[in-house]
């Protein structure tokens, strides 16, 4: 009896860390396929790390860093014409700095050939460190509700007050909370970057929103034409699967406690009111988070 209950135990871990790691393979198989049925409505070509980019950009337009960090410039790309635009999208690898081994997938989409003065807008929620942007100027555009959600960084304020319009500043404001993403104005062109890969048929909202904005800093208004949007679909059951997973793993957790409270009562019990301490931790802090994005 002693050997079952640690065997459980196992199992009970081992089974949910297979179903998470299953539907996470299924899920980014499925952008990936996405991505290609994206390539095809859209006619794009495409490019490889060793026939290179002759469009767009694989540097920080404003710091002038690398976006990738191995010996790949990027690891895939792709570009089209879309609504009268030129527009490239791009995934690439970086590193983490502390142990040189971490490895993360990033992506960029990219509209090309738009005159733009050099600034960056990011959500004042937004994690990114910006200490290495050494040089943009924090800059207010005196619209309260763009100031409240957004900031502005720019490397000539008055030209980025110049740039960014009535029409453009509403634009910004109308957007979902969250779909506060960087945006770049790179001085020749648009870009949004973010963690992960492609994000599959939501690729082409990126696509639209870069477009919808190079329409509106050139002309003031969003140009009429025929737009293609995608939502991209997750697996079938792979909601189910992640569901199951985490109850057995809390189940698993649940059925650890009581034996390790029965055959050790004060040190279980001390577990317990621990667990329960963080929990409710974790449940204020959430809430204060929700609090503060409703003011």
């Amino acid at each position: 009896m002693d050997g079952v209950i640690p065997l459980i135990i196992f199992c009970g871990l081992v089974v949910p860390l297979l179903g998470f790691g299953i539907a996470s393979w299924r899920r980014k198989n499925r952008l990936r396929r996405e991505i290609v049925d994206l390539g095809r409505r859209l006619g794009v070509r495409r490019f490889g790390a060793d026939t290179g980019l002759p469009y767009g950009w694989i540097n920080d337009p404003i710091t002038g860093d690398g976006y990738s960090q191995t010996s790949k410039l990027f690891d895939h790309a792709f570009s089209a014409e879309y609504r009268g635009r030129l527009v490239v999208a791009l995934e690439f690898t970086k590193v983490d700095p502390t142990d040189g081994t971490s490895r993360t997938r990033h992506h960029a989409v990219q509209l090309v050939g738009l005159p733009t003065p050099r600034l960056r807008i990011l959500p004042h929620r937004s994690s990114i460190r910006t200490d290495r942007w050494l040089a943009l100027t924090e800059t207010r555009t005196g619209v309260p509700e763009f100031d409240r959600r957004y900031r502005v960084l720019a490397e000539d304020p008055d030209a980025a007050r110049k740039a960014l319009s009535p029409a453009v500043l509403h634009w910004f404001v109308r957007r979902p909370e969250g779909r506060g993403t960087l945006i770049t104005f790179a001085g020749d062109g648009l870009e949004v970057t973010a963690e992960g890969v492609l994000p599959g048929w939501d690729t082409t909202r990126l696509i639209n929103d870069l477009v919808d904005l190079a329409d509106l800093v050139q002309y003031g208004e969003v140009r009429p034409g025929p737009r293609l949007e995608l939502s991209t679909r997750p697996p079938p059951g792979n909601g189910a699967l992640t569901g199951a997973a985490g109850c057995v793993l809390v189940a698993d957790l649940i059925f650890w406690l009581g034996a390790f409270t029965i055959s050790n009562p004060r040190s279980g019990f001390a577990v317990i009111g621990l667990l329960s301490g963080l929990v409710v931790l974790v449940f204020v802090l959430a809430l204060r988070r929700q609090r503060r994005r409703a003011r």
